[in-house]
């Protein structure tokens, strides 16, 4: 098991397998630098400040407490939600969901349709294999992205590492891939697949899209799968990704955008209201200093999913076969009764820096 090169060997708590390193840690403070440590460390810490009371009547209060339904997080509108609001409320959401996926034979049979038909070829689902019931996507960047041997790749909210697998498998072992999710459960988990893979070319960092940790002109090609729709500030993501490219570098993203302005009379979810509008796009990018160009919308249908079931030959069960954050809260109900398909659309997008 390798061990997070900031942990002194005081603890008996270990870093996941194939933990990576932390850049610019402070070796003087009394606070872990790992970020995997500093949320043991904080999990224990409140755990003992949580002891439970030799009072009876304290315990049964406390028990009550710990039973009641947690406050909700959420603003009354996302519409004037802050970035760092957004990210906050994505960042637990996806780590309570990846705590404890789902895993069930209806899953991956649905799953593997699906990604058929976002464009996944027969080798990159053998190469996904039984991980395909964690796919997490919105379309497949490799279709523009053309990963070659021995390149570097940054997969942009990595999820649990199905798209850096493929794209480990694309550069092969003269390459590297490294994916960066803001959801500590998500890294974690994706840590403990790639060693369960026996993989050496790839890693999983903490980090923020908007923020990544890689140096400059250090990257052949970044791809993202879902990760860029849930990105506050676009424009500052898509600069990071220019600072991080080699000369001659692309990007491949596959990402949900808007078509139409959304009604502000209305409650929209989160992820809706951070979707880029689609005929930003192109603009944003040139402005950058990106070239070359892309806007893929031949496979944009928001009707992928009923489309993959409806292939299906035996009824499939939203609930059981689906990763989403979303539980279909009453505020969003008005959701049900409209076209999708007339509002966002997803599209692959991909340019490459001079």
């Amino acid at each position: 098991m390798s061990k997070c090169p900031f942990h002194s060997g005081a603890s008996e708590e270990q870093p996941p397998p194939g933990h990576p390193p932390v850049e610019n840690a402070d070796v003087n403070s009394s606070e872990p630098a790992c970020p995997h440590l500093r949320k043991v460390a904080a999990e224990k810490k409140a755990a003992s400040e949580r002891a439970e009371p030799q009072c009876p009547h304290l315990r049964k209060l406390q028990a009550d407490e710990d039973q009641a339904p947690a406050a909700s997080s959420e603003p009354a509108s996302w519409a004037t939600a802050t970035p760092e609001e957004f990210k906050d409320h994505f960042t637990k959401a996806y780590d309570a969901m990846s705590a404890h996926p789902k895993a069930t034979k209806d899953k991956a049979h649905i799953a593997s349709i699906l990604m058929g038909y976002l464009g996944y070829t027969e080798e990159e689902l053998a190469v996904i294999g039984d991980d395909v019931q964690l796919m997490q996507g919105t379309g497949n960047p490799h279709i523009l992205a053309k990963i070659k041997a021995g390149e570097t790749v940054v997969d942009l909210g990595s999820g649990f590492g199905i798209d850096a697998f493929v794209a480990a498998h694309k550069v092969g072992e003269s390459g590297r891939v490294v994916g960066i999710d803001l959801a500590m459960n998500e890294v974690n988990a994706a840590i403990q697949r790639t060693s369960t893979r026996k993989l050496r070319n790839v890693d999983f960092r903490l980090g923020d899209i908007e923020a990544p940790p890689m140096a400059d002109a250090s990257v052949d090609c970044v791809i993202s799968n879902g990760g860029f729709c849930l990105v506050p500030r676009k424009a500052v993501a898509f600069e990071e990704i220019f600072r991080m490219l080699k000369p001659g570098g692309r990007f491949s993203i596959s990402c949900t955008t808007s078509t139409k302005d959304l009604d502000p009379s209305l409650d929209w979810p989160s992820c809706m209201v951070v979707f880029m509008p689609l005929r930003t796009v192109e603009e944003m990018l040139s402005k950058i200093g990106f070239v070359d160009i892309v806007i893929d919308t031949s496979n944009s249908s928001m009707t992928v999913w009923e489309d993959a079931k409806a292939k299906s030959e035996k009824p499939i069960d939203d609930d059981g076969a689906k990763i989403t954050i979303h539980k279909g809260e009453s505020r969003y109900a008005f959701l049900k009764n409209m076209d999708m398909n007339e509002f966002f659309a997803r599209v692959n997008i991909y340019a490459a820096k001079p």
